[in-house]
């Protein structure tokens, strides 16, 4: 990030609650898309007669590239521009749809549905959230629930409309209409106008020349700049969240691969272990909006140690509910479970770009967050390669929830102790 752009005012406001509009359209998207994978998994089975294996992997491929080209997401977005970039995403989105719709091989389906929509999803959902970071400081954590909300909404959306789709128009007719719905991520993407643009209108006096030099000097060290930025690693704060988003990021892959199957287990029905992860779902939305007006009151956004200790504090009810969650042996318990854990994952998903700019500064944020996507498709993955190894090897489900449980609830207290006790000063620009 250029001096120049260090130097522009936050706008907390006008143009900005547009940009938060067009995130929360992207994130709507990719919710509908990343949803319903379960529902897209059923018609390729139908649709290729591969395997089940063998299709599971076009969604795993998926979700791996959204999150592994997360770093390279902000590298290119500091580069040349969060619009530009989301732009490139939603034409790739609308590229991998249509080419899935007219794939007659599950090879095909690897390469459009996996490998360019994957892309396409990273592409278009990191840009929006890092630029909604750069216009708000005040409102930060309201204007950050706003734009990560229109993902629950469309994983409420997702599976009955997608199973409409393809049971009233088949396997291609329901690919075109998803296609085209995420075509409307461009529109999203071109509202995405940079800060400096905003910046450059409202400013009356043209610059000198030596203010247009300057700009010149800063523009082309903005290449070396903007790469990934491994220097993060050496920083304690960061290499902790790094850590704990993996460990989280099992717990979350444990409780929707592996909640209903242990409710089940315990004599529970399995619509209503279904409904946990409905409730879930539920609670993850509502509270996103509440929690984001929470972390912007002036006490908790004036004292950014009390904010980020506030953020993990609510991290570690998720953890110790999760780890907690096979001793559970009642259907109401569960169900407070799933409260506890919806109320977690709205904060953690929401405020994580909010606690990255109060423990590294703004300038840093975007690219640490890069890396954070990065962690959870690593915890993840692991959740559910672990989970299934467990099972055969004990029979039960429950080992998994306690190694994701207690590995992170060790992770939230031991960075509790190190952010109130050790680290004395923390690298904040202050607004």
């Amino acid at each position: 990030m250029t001096k120049a752009r260090r130097s522009l005012p936050v706008l907390d406001g006008g143009w900005g609650w547009v940009i938060v509009f067009s995130a929360s359209l992207t994130q709507f998207i990719f919710g509908m898309i990343c949803r319903g994978n379960g529902v897209f998994f059923l018609e390729f089975l139908d649709k290729f007669g591969g395997s089940a294996t063998a299709t599971s992997w076009v969604f795993a491929l998926k979700m791996a590239l959204w999150s592994g080209f997360g770093p390279i997401a902000t590298m290119l977005s500091a580069r040349f521009s969060c619009r530009s970039v989301a732009c490139c995403g939603a034409l790739l989105m609308f590229i991998g749809l249509l080419g899935t719709s007219v794939a007659n091989h599950l090879g095909l389906a690897y390469m459009s549905m996996g490998l360019v929509l994957g892309i396409g999803l990273s592409f278009n959902t990191v840009p929006a959230i890092i630029i909604t970071g750069e216009y708000f400081e005040k409102k930060k954590g309201v204007a950050m629930a706003i734009a990560t909300i229109g993902s629950g909404i469309g994983a409420f959306a997702s599976p009955p409309l997608i199973q409409f789709l393809f049971s009233f128009y088949g396997f291609m007719g329901a690919l075109m209409l998803i296609a085209a719905i995420a075509g409307h991520s461009m529109v999203g993407a071109l509202m995405l106008r940079p800060l400096e643009e905003h910046y450059g209108r409202k400013e009356t006096q043209a610059p000198d020349e030596k203010e247009i030099s300057s700009l010149d000097i800063d523009a082309t060290k903005t290449t070396f700049c903007s790469r990934f930025d491994w220097a993060l690693f050496r920083e304690k704060s960061f290499l902790f969240f790094f850590l704990l988003s993996i460990m989280v990021a099992f717990c979350f892959g444990a409780g929707i691969s592996f909640l209903p199957a242990l409710a089940v287990q315990k004599g529970i029905s399995p619509q209503n272990a279904a409904f946990l992860l409905s409730l879930f779902g539920v609670l993850d939305t509502v509270c996103i909006i509440p929690c984001g007006m929470l972390f912007d009151y002036r006490p908790l956004r004036t004292r950014p140690k009390r904010r980020i200790t506030m953020f993990f504090l609510f991290t570690l009810l998720l953890t110790l509910s999760t780890g907690m969650l096979p001793l559970y042996t009642s259907y109401s318990w569960m169900v407070t479970w799933s409260l506890i854990r919806g109320i977690g994952s709205g904060v953690f998903m929401s405020q994580r770009l909010t606690v990255l700019a109060d423990m590294l500064g703004k300038e840093r944020a975007p690219r640490a967050l890069g890396f954070q996507i990065l962690s959870l498709s690593l915890g993840s993955m692991l959740s559910r390669t672990i989970g299934g190894l467990l099972k055969d090897y004990c029979n039960t489900y429950e080992p998994t929830f306690y190694i994701g449980g207690i590995g992170s609830s060790v992770l939230v207290i031991g960075f509790l102790i190190y952010h109130n006790f050790f680290n004395k000063e923390l690298n904040v620009e202050k607004s």
